[in-house]
């Protein structure tokens, strides 16, 4: 874009180069601008455990991969094992793993979490601030964001299918970004 703004501006009579010259120093701007870009998706929800403040941006750079579960919700309780699995293979890999309960009482789903070994990092969001800002009608619910926190993979309900589904697009995000 540098080089084309500055032939531009040589090769041009002045008015033209003039305003050849304003719409590339514009577009410069615009590229600076965003190149910077803050991380697209960002929320802050206590960690499930210790009450901590979490900061969803902290992982900027990275994948993030969101469940949205709660113990009462059948298909979700079902399909946590499998995402452990997922969060256990990737383990190594540019990703995270983030759970996202809604339980009405933190410590049912943190005994439930302990009695079925699930051990990803997880979150508190009894309000349902991530259903609310992602603008979903249920649970459970996977949002796989990109290093860049734009969301990637949206998906509502739990089946073998959408684990595999799932699993194609992490790879996607992974190859992407030569992980």
């Amino acid at each position: 874009m540098t080089w084309f703004c500055m032939f531009a501006l040589k090769n041009r009579p002045r008015l033209i180069g003039g305003v050849v010259g304003v719409v590339c120093l514009l577009l410069i701007g615009i590229y600076i601008q965003t190149s910077g870009a803050k991380y697209n998706f960002n929320l802050t929800l206590p960690e499930l455990s210790s009450s901590e403040p979490v900061s969803i941006e902290q992982w900027s750079g990275q994948i993030v991969y969101m469940d949205v579960w709660a113990t009462w919700c059948k298909p979700c309780i079902e399909i946590l094992p499998q995402i452990q699995i997922l969060a256990d293979l990737y383990k190594d890999k540019n990703i995270q793993f983030v759970g996202i309960n809604q339980d009405s009482n933190p410590v049912t789903a943190a005994a439930f979490l302990e009695s079925h070994n699930i051990v990803f990092q997880q979150l508190y969001d009894p309000l349902g601030e991530v259903l609310v800002r992602l603008n979903l009608k249920g649970i459970p619910a996977s949002v796989l964001l990109d290093e860049s926190g734009h969301i990637h993979y949206l998906n509502e309900g739990a089946s073998a299918d959408s684990m595999s589904e799932l699993q194609l697009e992490i790879d996607k995000l992974l190859s992407a970004s030569n992980q």
